[in-house]
């Protein structure tokens, strides 16, 4: 496992990318609200409706693991602070290979749904 600093500044790195992704799906989210404005035909509608309400569960999964994030960087923190932490400790405290995964499982599933919206973009 990496230092304590290492893992410090890998979960602000990781803190400060989805708070770029909240960026994003704020901006989609109005563009979607402006298309809405425009569209006259129900299927296009439902379309939008469909990716509004993907758009909502994808916050609350990127507020989920960010909120798990900060605790654990402050977690780290503390341990930097403290004598003698042993490595099974760390992993004990903060479950670091299983936040990991969901972030990189929720970067992908975002990778996807930015995708998915960009064939709808064209259309």
């Amino acid at each position: 496992m990496a230092s304590l600093m290492n893992l410090h500044l890998q979960y602000r790195l990781w803190i400060s990318n989805m708070n770029e992704d909240i960026n994003v799906l704020r901006i989609l989210h109005d563009y979607i609200n402006d298309g809405k404005s425009k569209i006259t035909d129900a299927a296009t509608a439902d379309r939008l409706n469909k990716y509004l309400s993907m758009f909502v569960d994808i916050r609350k999964e990127l507020d989920d693991i960010r909120h798990e994030m900060y605790l654990n960087k402050m977690r780290i923190a503390a341990m930097e602070k403290a004598d003698n932490v042993l490595e099974g400790d760390i992993e004990k405290d903060i479950h670091h290979e299983e936040i990991k995964k969901r972030y990189e499982d929720f970067k992908a599933k975002f990778k996807e749904m930015k995708k998915e919206f960009k064939k709808l973009e064209i259309k």
